[in-house]
């Protein structure tokens, strides 16, 4: 003659959905009320390029007046002449038929197939698979690999049935 409810614990799945509302509720006018008194966020004035800047920058990272001297370390590499080591194969792309090799350099990213010339690293002669080949000038051929991963060879001859 009992028969169970369709929902165990009907009063404290009520309570539970009920203090969830409450809680959204809450959360909902916290986010969206608007006081007259906020302070709206100003950006500082722009700069000259030349100048220093005015005012000392306080101890607040999240200050927006903040200003983060560069040291002379970071100056001299930025002056630092481009060699070979400071490219990295970043991607390889198909445009249209021609496979393409993107090579990636601090800030610079250079877009190159077959046959063009990448600075201090030579001319691209084969792109293949995730593996592009360059060579120098003084005829050195390095190869740039993509996601290195190991591939099985496969020998040809060898079905791996018996007859």
């Amino acid at each position: 003659m009992n028969q169970r409810p369709l929902i165990p614990h009907p009063k404290l799945m009520i309570s539970f959905a009920g203090v969830l509302l409450l809680h959204l509720v809450f959360t909902y006018l916290s986010l969206s009320y608007v006081d007259g008194n906020d302070k709206v966020i100003q950006l500082s004035p722009v700069r000259e390029s030349g100048t220093p800047p005015a005012i000392a920058p306080s101890g607040n990272i999240f200050s927006l007046d903040r200003v983060i001297a560069i040291s002379s370390d970071e100056q001299e590499t930025k002056e630092k002449k481009e060699e070979s080591d400071d490219y990295q194969l970043g991607s390889i792309v198909r445009e249209g038929n021609q496979m393409k090799a993107v090579f990636i350099s601090n800030d610079k990213r250079v877009i190159l197939g077959v046959g063009e010339n990448l600075p201090h690293t030579g001319k691209v002669t084969q792109i293949k698979d995730n593996l592009v080949t360059t060579q120098s000038d003084n005829g050195d051929i390095r190869h740039w690999q993509l996601f290195p991963t190991f591939n099985p060879v496969k020998q040809s001859g060898t079905t791996g049935t018996k007859d």
